[in-house]
């Protein structure tokens, strides 16, 4: 699994996963549940990058603890804006408070103000 997510891009990984799903559903659901550990286990911004784009795409919503994880741990606060998009259209409400500790972070990107404000948890656009 590792392997294909890091030699596919991105339309590549939801055109494979779109296939899986439409002719086999519980051959789908056993492949999010591996993303879900690759994505805890990783480091890569790359590959968090795209797992985080499936469970956007396919409305992975148990994937928004995961994701609020990585952000949590300060290790992507210079590139992370892909992950806070990610949880556009998911169910973060129950986040909300670590989101908004996140985004009041002085060692965050430009671009993850604005991911933050994008998704409604930042009220002005950053400057």
């Amino acid at each position: 699994m590792i392997n294909t997510i890091r030699s596919l891009s991105k339309l590549e990984i939801i055109a494979y996963f779109s296939e899986i799903k439409e002719k086999d559903l519980p051959a789908f659901r056993e492949n999010i549940k591996q993303l879900k550990v690759l994505f805890a286990k990783s480091e890569s911004i790359s590959e968090l990058d795209k797992i985080a784009y499936v469970f956007k795409r396919f409305k992975i919503h148990s994937g928004v603890p995961l994701i609020v994880e990585k952000l949590l741990t300060g290790n992507f606060d210079d590139c992370g804006g892909s992950l806070v998009y990610a949880l556009d259209g998911l169910r973060k409400n129950k986040y909300r408070k670590q989101l908004i500790k996140i985004c009041k972070r002085k060692t965050i990107t430009w671009e993850m103000k604005a991911m933050f404000y994008k998704i409604g948890i930042r009220k002005n656009w950053p400057r």
